[in-house]
């Protein structure tokens, strides 16, 4: 398994910017970025920091840090995250991804 470094912070603080560079630093390497999973909601989207958004706030959180953690089993890992969705703390507090027998 792979390193997984998680770039946290509030919206503006150039989490992006960090993560883009930090990513080329190691090889093999991808970048996950948090807000790209919050971009697939093409029709239904609920702003992310109203209370009716908290089931779809969770459901794409989960699906980023699992492919952070899928990922990790082939290469070093950027995740790229706002801390306000409390993206950071679901990549602690669940495995994500299982562990190979093979």
């Amino acid at each position: 398994m792979r390193e997984l470094v998680i770039i946290a912070g509030p919206p503006g603080a150039g989490k992006s910017s960090v993560s883009e560079h930090l990513v080329n630093e190691f090889t093999p390497s991808a970048l996950v970025a948090g807000d790209s999973f919050f971009a697939m909601i093409k029709n239904g989207y609920l702003l992310p920091w109203l209370p009716q958004a908290r089931r779809q706030n969770t459901v794409l959180i989960e699906a980023a840090a699992a492919a952070a953690g899928r990922l990790t089993d082939i290469c070093s890992v950027i995740y790229d995250g706002s801390s306000d969705h409390g993206s950071c703390r679901r990549l602690y507090e669940r495995p994500v991804c299982p562990t190979s027998t093979m």
